[in-house]
């Protein structure tokens, strides 16, 4: 995932958050889940009135790497240099910028005994935020057959094989691609 910056409201406040990050470290994926209102997200930094989510990978879990933690720590400073700036009435001119804005997540079909009967296609394990177009396939069958994308033009894949999800039989999260605007 590189280093992505999590954003759960679409609000003025938050897309110049992350035009600062983006000005400030141009490999950032910036995402906005902002399909639910701030008071029905599940996540612990939704406790206050603002909050973010970094997510720096990939990483093995329980697993420590200096270039992931230089990237974390590079993105906290953005954001918290943001947070200052904001708070000083002293920001800069912000420019517009592409992020990703999620639509769904794909889950991982099961046969008739509840068991997983396909895994994330080869072609796009370990590309996330990286452009999936139509026809082109997300998930293989333990058949071999290709299951593909068919409705969207193209999708931006997230969160891919994560074992997080693995309980729920989630294989990824979809975005779209936008142009955030700063007014």
């Amino acid at each position: 995932m590189g280093a992505t910056l999590i954003l759960l409201s679409n609000d003025p406040f938050y897309k110049k958050m992350g035009a600062y990050v983006k000005q400030q470290m141009p490999e950032a994926n910036i995402l906005f889940e902002d399909e639910k209102p701030w008071e029905e997200q599940a996540y612990l930094c939704t406790a206050a009135k603002y909050g973010v989510m970094i997510e720096v990978g990939a990483q093995a879990h329980g697993s420590l790497q200096h270039s992931t933690l230089l990237l974390m720590q590079k993105m906290l400073n953005a954001v918290l240099d943001y947070v200052e700036q904001s708070n000083l009435d002293a920001l800069d001119s912000l420019k517009n910028y592409d992020a990703f804005y999620f639509t769904e997540e794909v889950a991982i079909p099961l046969d008739q005994d509840g068991l997983r009967n396909a895994m994330v296609h080869p072609a796009i394990c370990d590309k996330d935020f990286e452009v999936v177009k139509h026809g082109e396939p997300l998930l293989i069958t333990l058949q071999g057959e290709e299951i593909t994308r068919v409705d969207t033009p193209e999708t931006y894949p997230h969160f891919i094989n994560e074992s997080a999800y693995c309980k729920k039989n989630i294989a990824m999260a979809l975005a779209d691609k936008r142009l955030v605007v700063i007014e």
